[in-house]
């Protein structure tokens, strides 16, 4: 029921009652007889009136409160601005706080931008899908961090407008940083890698291949030091002079501690430990082919000398169980020529045909000194005493 509706319901009853009936006073005005009643018509007026100004208050009550259209600028007493919003780039909006904050968007993707009278700034925005916190004292350098589904997380310090920190996703997509253009921590094929390099191209570091723990120092990237340990290699050192290996000291596997030299990556020189324990020495042509070896086999000692890829000569105490012999071979390796110990401790010399059957022998028989040759026909001549020519490879 409306307003008039109520009080016109008011007014009749109290009409009707004298005027008191609803405490309801009505003001002395035209009036109508309606039957037995009487009705005062500036009632009517009265509540019309009251309908009006409270629809008007309804409606007020219902209208959204303090809404500014911009653009729009807020100063403080003295005219400085304090706050405004506009429309600016591409038509979007944008506030500003004072001189020193922006909200609004850069090339369509929003951001939030921090300033100083001297050009220090910080901020956030997105750009290209990355979300970009930054904080620079002149708009270049300083602190800037991204995250993207592209380029993963970075961060990025700069100085000088160059990168001085980074850490960034590198190769194989592993997480890689850098420290000037010196220094990076990261992987290569996915093993770890510790790498310090110069604008000359000097490098070393440290690195995992193929579970091998490298360690290098180059002057070039190529020529220098390398020194690893592995399950496949063993443990190695390695020196590379223009793109070759010249030195490697290591304990392969298998085999014992040893020292190497190479020319053309070719074997030329070794001194290293045997197997058994003893000690060996190798030196060669420069085609890798032995020239002279030298070291212990088992309790004996010997040193051959190489022709050809075979032994000319040798020097050992292994062919006579421990006593010394020379021996000279031919260019089969069959043993024509010997100097050893003979008969009571003395000295014995012999010659053999290409066979290896002896054709000569001299020296000391036991009691006196001796020699005797063997002729084709199998005739033995010899100096008194005979001495048998019993002479066996």
């Amino acid at each position: 029921m409306g307003a008039r509706s109520i009080l016109m319901a008011a007014t009749v009853a109290a009409a009707a009652g004298g005027g008191y009936g609803l405490g309801v006073a009505t003001a002395p005005g035209p009036a109508v007889a309606q039957g037995a009643d009487v009705v005062d018509l500036d009632v009517y007026a009265r509540l019309d009136a009251l309908e009006t100004r409270v629809t008007g208050v309804e409606d007020e009550l219902a209208r959204p409160r303090n809404i500014v259209t911009a653009p729009f600028r807020i100063v403080d007493e003295n005219g400085a601005p304090l706050m405004s919003v506009e429309m600016a780039e591409d038509n979007l909006p944008e506030l500003k706080l004072g001189d020193g904050i922006i909200l609004g968007y850069a090339e369509g993707q929003p951001r939030m931008s921090v300033f100083s009278d001297d050009g220090r700034v910080g901020g956030v925005h997105m750009l290209d899908g990355a979300v970009t916190v930054y904080a620079s004292h002149n708009g270049t350098d300083g602190f800037f961090a991204a995250s993207s589904a592209a380029r993963g997380n970075t961060v990025r310090i700069f100085e000088g407008g160059q990168p001085v920190v980074s850490l960034a996703r590198g190769d194989g997509d592993q997480p890689e940083l850098k420290i000037g253009d010196g220094i990076i921590l990261g992987y290569a094929q996915n093993e770890p890698l510790v790498s310090i390099t110069s604008d000359d191209g000097r490098i070393a570091g440290f690195t995992l291949i193929e579970g091998s723990a490298t360690v290098y120092a180059s002057s070039d990237g190529t020529d220098g030091f390398f020194a690893g340990a592995s399950a496949t290699h063993g443990n190695t050192a390695r020196i590379y002079q223009n793109g070759e290996r010249v030195a490697e000291l290591g304990v392969p596997p298998g085999r014992g501690a040893g020292a190497r030299f190479f020319t053309g990556d070719q074997l030329i020189a070794g001194v290293g430990i045997g197997t058994s324990g003893e000690g060996l020495l190798f030196t060669g042509f420069a085609d890798g082919t032995p020239a002279v070896t030298a070291g212990a086999d088992r309790g004996n000692a010997y040193v051959n000398v190489f022709h050809g890829g075979s032994v000319a000569a040798s020097v050992n105490t292994t062919d006579l169980g421990g006593t010394g012999l020379v021996v000279v071979r031919n260019s089969s390796g069959q043993a024509v020529s010997y100097l050893s110990e003979g008969a009571g401790g003395g000295g014995s010399v012999s010659a053999t045909d290409p066979a290896g059957n002896e054709a000569f022998g001299a020296g000391w028989d036991g009691t006196q000194g001796a020699a005797c040759v063997r002729r084709q026909n199998g005739n033995q001549f010899c100096l008194e005493p005979v001495m048998p020519l019993t002479r066996v490879q």
